[in-house]
């Protein structure tokens, strides 16, 4: 990798705030993931005013005034990343199976897939567009398989983070953990927490919930995602 010069960094430190990082790659003649890389290092971040724009062009769905260059890196930068280095979709999740999804030329499609189309991957119309990594709200590429729905199945239940389980029994996960206020897209860190032997009192207290929704949650998700789950006993005492 060609280092960073003085004038690169000075020209990234004055630009990155204010705009889109595909741009600054074009320019710096750079991959996407060297200019975040090398901005990380900087501690330069977005500026709000920037992240606005970028949504209020996403929620109002003005997206034929992104260029398809411009949608791939909306689509990488709409996400936190983890410890895990997974990057977590902070937009609308599907309420079917959980997964990412986005407007784009005015209609709801999977952010997963559309992000690897738009990256040149090799998405055939029966295939799916998975994360290996396990956590559904991942947008890493680096995370991205493609395949049918059978090697998804296959590949996820050997991590022992899927299940043969319907979209029906997911969605109804999805829906009973959300409207207990304590959604699917914090299943990790409910489990996290079970692993480190809180409590269902102790877990329940950090949510603002109840004892045994946390208790029914954890059951609807050994359902949908399969695995053991120490439960502990009673809901309520555990």
């Amino acid at each position: 990798m060609t280092p960073w010069t003085p004038d690169e960094d000075a020209a990234l430190v004055a630009e990155f705030p204010t705009e889109t990082t595909e741009a600054l790659a074009q320019k710096f003649g750079r991959s996407y993931a060297s200019v975040k890389q090398r901005a990380a290092r900087l501690g330069l971040k977005k500026t709000d005013e920037h992240r606005a724009k970028q949504l209020a062009l996403h929620s109002r769905g003005v997206k034929r005034a992104l260029s398809t260059d411009g949608m791939r890196a909306w689509l990488l930068e709409n996400v936190r990343v983890n410890e895990d280095g997974c990057r977590i979709w902070a937009g609308c999740f599907s309420t079917c199976n959980g997964s990412p999804i986005v407007t784009w030329n005015y209609k709801s499609v999977l952010a997963r897939r559309l992000l690897a189309q738009l990256s040149g991957m090799d998405v055939r119309p029966r295939y799916v567009v998975w994360a290996s990594c396990g956590d559904v709200r991942c947008m890493n590429p680096e995370h991205f398989s493609i395949g049918t729905r059978t090697a998804m199945a296959r590949s996820m239940k050997s991590r022992g983070v899927y299940c043969s389980g319907s979209r029906r029994a997911l969605a109804s996960a999805i829906g009973r953990a959300k409207g207990a206020k304590l959604p699917i897209t914090e299943r990790r860190n409910v489990l996290a927490l079970r692993a480190h032997g809180k409590t269902m009192r102790e877990i329940a207290a950090v949510y603002g919930v109840s004892p045994s929704l946390v208790s029914h949650a954890l059951r609807s998700w050994q359902r949908v995602f399969g695995g053991v789950i120490d439960m502990g006993g009673a809901a309520g005492v555990s």
